[in-house]
């Protein structure tokens, strides 16, 4: 994917590659995008419009550097991504450290996703680096919204807002409710690999449509942890297991384990 593929709000991408094409890069941007299943592209194409030497402000996919990206092996690039339900001061503080290093191409660009689970600690720690920022660092803070970040980050931040039409597929989002309901009335690991058949069989769009599967499940149990009450039901302990077990399928899924293998553990270890 590259710059030109993202949708565009308000043409505010194409302002910022003339800026990035005269080497005029800020040094903090804030992504606010919907969590589902293509941000870790959507990252990937702005560190090739910021680090290619060949279209800078674009990035052209062909040289070297676009092609290190696109196997997140680049010497410049770090991504955090949280391990669990928060993003916590200890998996932030590698990011934040990488950046005060020297890069070996002109800058260092960090990138860190569902920046709005992050604690107040973690919170703080990145503030300190967006007031006394090094010369060259450039940090890419992914949010559905960032409402749950303190205004201080948001203001020493610029702000890109990224809409996926048609992103929201209605067939993901109704397997994650039916698979939810299905897991917690019961059903057996047959009955809920059923519900998932059609992205196991999709050798074509399965990888994505199982990460957006994942978003939209993790939305279910999210709205049930935000009207959790103590007499509620599933109990706290469980909803919070299953968040967790999505969080490490995600996270299986992004380092390049099989999407169906992935999905069928995540089946088992939920109890289906």
């Amino acid at each position: 994917m590259l710059l030109a593929d993202m949708p565009d709000r308000g043409k505010r991408l194409k302002t910022l590659s003339g800026q990035w094409s005269e080497g005029r890069v800020a040094h903090a941007y804030m992504v606010e995008s919907p969590r589902y299943g293509e941000n870790r592209e959507l990252a990937k194409a702005l560190a090739k419009a910021v680090l290619c030497p060949i279209k800078p402000g674009y990035g052209c996919g062909e040289c070297i550097l676009c092609k290190k990206i696109d196997h997140e092996n680049h010497e410049d690039l770090c991504f955090v991504q949280p391990e669990g339900s928060f993003l916590q001061d200890r998996e932030v503080l590698p990011l934040l450290v990488a950046l005060k290093t020297k890069p070996v191409g002109q800058r260092n660009v960090g990138f860190i996703m569902d920046g709005d689970r992050m604690t107040p600690t973690a919170q703080n720690r990145l503030l300190k680096t967006l007031e006394e920022p090094s010369p060259g660092a450039v940090i890419f803070l992914f949010c559905e919204t960032a409402d749950s970040l303190v205004a201080t980050i948001r203001s020493r931040c610029r702000k890109i807002s990224v809409e996926w039409d048609g992103a929201r597929k209605g067939e993901e989002e109704a397997m994650a409710l039916q698979l939810m309901q299905g897991m917690q009335r019961g059903n057996t690991y047959r009955q809920n690999r059923e519900i998932l058949s059609a992205i196991l069989e999709d050798k074509e769009h399965g990888r994505k449509r199982a990460l957006l599967l994942l978003d939209f499940l993790e939305e279910e149990y999210g709205k049930q942890l935000a009207g959790y009450s103590e007499k509620g039901t599933p109990p706290l302990g469980a909803i919070a297991t299953a968040i967790r077990h999505i969080e490490e399928t995600r996270r299986a899924i992004l380092g390049n384990i099989g999407y169906g293998y992935a999905l069928k553990n995540l089946l088992l270890e939920m109890g289906g």
